[in-house]
């Protein structure tokens, strides 16, 4: 875990002063850098550690989550709404024998005679100060903000630092046995073995907790096998979005720039609550969340279930968001906290696209239970809740896929440009 750097007096302990310098000095020669000042390490008891972490946290308020809980429940990740905080602080209190942040690397007093493990995770969190140092980590917050840029970022720092790590226990800089102890683990795989070990509850916190941990590193040292610590450098320098973790062995692409506002979904009067990319991680996870949704919500309970009666092979999660190349989405709210959400995605072709089009139409008609098919063509539904008085669409074009969701309008709604029903000028109304 790492937290950000300045430089009060120095009154670490004599014994960590001299633990600290002594593993500085072997990650300096991993990474081929030098720290510029030293680490400062204090002791804390492990009853003090969640105060303590949060209170010395780099992380600042950050715009794009103000409104997360809303923000969720638009995009449809409701099943974790509630048990995010708790489960969270619960993998910290479980896992973190030592953190670094503002200049202080903490360990907790328990540990302080431990040997090897220690050293192995001061040596994890040693990287993260230099890290600090060399890039400024309260900076990189404050550039890389929402879902898949803070996570891009997770992957970037928590990668590196457990790719140094491996490299300090092993001792070892061969690149191609570091990079053999990191095999391609997809989300997939990924959840199988956090099943089998009861800690998979809630997915969104333990898959963007443990996956950037292995994957950053498998990734990071994949790109150090093929050009040295600089191509490393390169992405704290251009942070890729979490596809380029995702698939390392593939070639990274810049998130396509797509603007949401191009679908005309948002009511007039209604402003925007969040803003975004959402990203191939979380979509993912969006998809998981939904895939017993049969079960817990019985297709009789679904007024559009004609769509789930439509011949269709689920691709899975994993599946479902290949040749993602971009999305950006917009909610917005009125005065009485009503939601709507524009979600532009980008798709490496027409067949990615129309994958996970079919596979959010299955779970759309889950999360709008009340939703009726209005017009339902290849690469088009069109979804009407008459009681709430809102339209729901998802259209295909090309290799984008739009999504409405929430629109206020007296009239069917359709995209500007859209294929079928093209529709004379809308006149929309506030939900009741």
């Amino acid at each position: 875990m790492a937290l950000a750097g300045c430089n009060p007096p120095d009154p670490t302990p004599r014994d960590l002063r001299v633990r600290i310098d002594s593993i500085s000095s072997r990650v300096e020669e991993i990474r081929g850098q030098r720290f510029r000042t030293p680490v400062q390490g204090r002791y804390l008891d492990r009853a003090d550690l969640l105060r303590i972490y949060d209170s010395v946290s780099f992380e600042e308020p950050d715009p794009a989550d103000s409104s997360w809980d809303r923000m969720l429940w638009a995009l449809g990740f409701v099943d974790s709404l509630g048990s995010l905080d708790g489960a969270a602080d619960s993998v910290d209190q479980a896992s973190i024998q030592a953190f670094y942040s503002r200049g202080v690397l903490w360990v907790t007093d328990e540990v302080r005679d431990s040997g090897k493990d220690l050293d192995v995770t001061i040596a994890h969190e040693l990287t993260h100060a230099l890290q600090d140092q060399r890039w400024d980590l309260a900076k990189m917050y404050r550039e890389h903000r929402g879902l898949d840029g803070r996570l891009a970022l997770q992957y970037q720092l928590e990668g590196e630092a457990r790719l140094v790590e491996t490299m300090y226990a092993r001792k070892t800089t061969d690149s191609l046995k570091v990079l053999a102890l990191f095999p391609q683990l997809s989300l997939e795989a990924f959840r199988d073995t956090l099943r089998q070990g009861d800690a998979l509850d809630p997915e969104m916190v333990t898959l963007p907790t443990y996956h950037p941990y292995e994957q950053g590193a498998r990734a990071l040292a994949l790109r150090r096998a093929r050009g040295g610590w600089d191509r490393v450098d390169d992405w704290f320098r251009n942070l890729p979005p979490t596809s380029c973790y995702l698939h390392p062995d593939s070639v990274c692409h810049a998130p396509e720039s797509l603007d949401p506002s191009a679908l005309d979904a948002s009511p007039p009067g209604w402003r925007v609550l969040s803003d975004g990319r959402v990203g191939e991680h979380y979509m993912d996870i969006l998809f998981s969340l939904w895939r017993e949704s049969d079960r817990e919500a019985p297709s009789g309970s679904v007024k559009a279930r004609s769509i789930l009666r439509e011949p269709w092979k689920d691709p899975g999660p994993d599946g479902s968001v290949e040749g993602w190349r971009g999305d950006h989405f917009q909610v917005s709210r009125d005065d009485s906290g009503d939601l709507a959400l524009a979600w532009r995605t980008g798709w490496r072709d027409s067949s990615s696209a129309e994958r996970f089009l079919e596979t959010y139409l299955h779970l759309l008609v889950h999360k709008q239970r009340d939703d009726e098919v209005v017009l339902r063509q290849p690469g088009v539904a069109l979804f009407h809740d008459r009681q709430a008085g809102v339209w729901d669409r998802v259209e295909r074009f090309g290799s984008e896929v739009w999504i409405a969701e929430g629109v206020a309008s007296r009239e069917p709604f359709a995209f500007p440009g859209s294929r079928t029903s093209a529709v004379r000028k809308r006149r929309r109304h506030p939900a009741p």
